[in-house]
């Protein structure tokens, strides 16, 4: 996908396959055998939500999302309570 943004929002859009733009960031991860685990989608899963759940806009791993708790600090102070 390309995710694209002027500051005030976001936008995702599909990429054709085989397209590589000029733009943008390729993430490579080399991991030692004992950290295999990190390569399970459930562990990913895991420690997306312990540590990512309260993050202040949306977060998909395989199409699912993942954070479904809205960020205390994105409410207008009116709508939060005790």
């Amino acid at each position: 996908q390309v995710w694209t943004s002027d500051g005030t929002a976001f936008e995702l859009n599909e990429l054709e396959k085989g397209v590589r733009q000029q733009r943008g960031t390729s993430i490579k991860i080399f991991l030692d055998d004992s950290f295999w685990e990190f390569c399970n989608e459930k562990r990913i899963e895991t420690i997306l939500n312990q540590y990512s759940n309260f993050v202040g806009f949306p977060i998909y791993l395989m199409g699912k999302r993942l954070n479904s708790v809205d960020a205390i600090w994105t409410k207008d102070p009116k709508e939060v309570e005790e």
